[in-house]
């Protein structure tokens, strides 16, 4: 989803001198949340990772065709609509 221009700037300054823990870049930052919205009951969300935008958009790639494979193979309910 594209973000505003202000948010770009703050999500820069943000994680100034940081690095994506996978790809060693530093640009294009972003936080990825380590557990999904839907488990947040009773967290307050801080345990993230710094990801560039390349890197976190393999991480939910790859974490949807995980859970699918979970599904198909019975180790997992399917997830509700």
């Amino acid at each position: 989803m594209p973000k505003s221009k202000k948010e770009l700037q703050a999500n820069r300054r943000n994680h100034l001198g940081q690095k994506c823990i996978f790809c060693g870049s530093n640009s294009d930052l972003q936080k990825h949340h380590i557990y999904p919205r839907k488990f947040w009951k009773g967290r307050d969300n801080k345990e993230t990772i710094i990801v560039c935008q390349h890197c976190h958009d393999l991480i939910h790639i790859m974490l949807f065709h995980l859970i699918d494979v979970l599904i198909d193979r019975g180790f997992m309910p399917p997830l509700p609509e």
